[in-house]
């Protein structure tokens, strides 16, 4: 198991970025002595009660087997517990530009530059077939890709006449705006002054290069003390022997609320960054949120898009393979249990072939985790959605 455990975490080493590397050598050293303990702890379970097969059914000690047995389900869900780390070893380093990463920045500045690269060529590869009615000899495009796109523009489930369909440059907008504010947020956050303090008991300082909150105290704070650190969000390291929580405005409005980490000159942890803010002149992140200003109640605007455009009726299409479009956009958002959209093709064609007329209406879809359809009916109560029930059943439903 241990040889396994070591095999996965070399293949996910040279899957990460380097900065992973110590997290995942410190979930291994974990592993391995975890999983030494509980088996030592099993084989000490195994030798309490003897067989029966050596001492006899006669005077057998039902009482001590059943505490054994008891014991023996408990290291059980500790070795499936502790197999879960594997897990952890696989995922390491595989989410989003963490705000820990000191290379935040010029990482998110490169994914920038991909998705700005990725928009114009899909711009110019929708002009030039706007232009010649065709793909072949486009400049921005190798000739695997042309085929590519040619395939899936002869697909029932394409239903616009260019390359790269609306969705996906507005999509693809949407991801360059979030992520230009990611950047603007980090830079602004790096100018930010934070200052700690002292309390009763202990003191708070600001680690920035963990990209931390951190609570030290002289002892071990009592039971209410933990249960209300542990409300406000901060979680014990062992590593840095600290209560602690990522370095965010929310760490101090959190640090508000916590009579036992309160600031020995009465004011609130917000109130000192307050003041260490207006002292500063690099800082030009202001602690209060800005007001918008309202809007003129006498001119009504037409509703608009996320991208700020005037949105348009819903266009109504004909002679569409529904099946085969639903299909296309399962297997692009649907990473998990995709065999559940058999189902969902068993209620749609019966909806369809149906002589009813109730039960044409339905509500489908596509989450990362499966998919699900229904019969939409009408809300039981105001704010009610059909919606929120299938997001329901795409978490519980077991696949097929």
């Amino acid at each position: 198991m241990v040889d396994e455990a070591a095999q996965i975490a070399e293949r996910q080493k040279k899957r990460v970025d380097p900065m992973y590397h110590d997290k995942i050598d410190r979930l291994l050293d974990t592993y391995c002595r975890k999983l030494a303990a509980n088996m030592n702890h099993h084989n000490e379970i195994m030798a309490r009660v003897p067989s029966v097969m050596i001492a006899g059914p006669s005077n057998f000690p039902c009482g001590k087997k059943e505490k054994q047995n008891a014991a023996m389900d408990s290291n059980m869900q500790e070795w499936r517990d502790i197999q879960g780390l594997l897990d952890k070893i696989r995922s390491t380093g595989m989410g989003g530009i963490s705000a820990d990463d000191p290379d935040a920045v010029s990482k998110l500045q490169a994914k920038l530059a991909n998705l700005q690269e990725s928009q114009e060529t899909m711009k110019a590869v929708n002009a030039y077939y706007r232009k010649h009615k065709t793909l072949d000899g486009c400049p921005s495009l190798s000739p695997q890709t042309i085929e590519k796109l040619k395939s899936d523009m002869a697909q029932g489930w394409h239903l616009e006449d260019k390359p790269f369909a609306s969705w996906a440059l507005s999509n693809n907008s949407a991801e360059i705006r979030r992520v230009k504010a990611r950047i603007e947020s980090l830079t602004r956050k790096e100018q930010t002054p934070f200052v700690g303090w002292e309390f009763d008991g202990g003191k708070v300082e600001i680690n920035r290069e963990e990209n931390r909150l951190q609570v030290f105290f002289d002892g071990k704070p009592d039971a209410d003390t933990r249960a209300e650190l542990k409300g406000g969000g901060f979680r014990w390291s062992p590593s840095a022997k600290a209560w602690q929580r990522q370095l965010t405005d929310n760490a101090f409005w959190a640090a508000d609320s916590i009579k036992a980490i309160a600031p020995l000159t009465g004011e609130k942890p917000t109130e000192l960054q307050r003041k260490a803010r207006r002292k500063s002149p690099l800082s030009g992140n202001s602690w209060k949120r800005p007001r918008t200003p309202p809007n003129n109640p006498t001119k009504k605007k037409a509703p608009q898009g996320r991208a700020g455009k005037e949105l348009t009726p819903m266009e109504k299409f004909s002679n569409v393979d529904v099946i085969a479009a639903l299909d296309a956009i399962m297997r692009q958002n649907t990473g998990f249990n995709q065999d559940q959209f058999q189902h969902d093709q068993q209620i749609i064609t019966g909806a369809a072939t149906s002589p009813a007329r109730d039960g044409k209406t339905l509500l489908w879809v596509s989450a990362p985790a499966g998919t699900g359809c229904e019969i939409e009916k009408r809300p039981a109560y105001p704010g009610e959605c059909g919606v929120r029930k299938i997001r329901r059943l795409c978490r519980g439903r077991p696949a097929g």
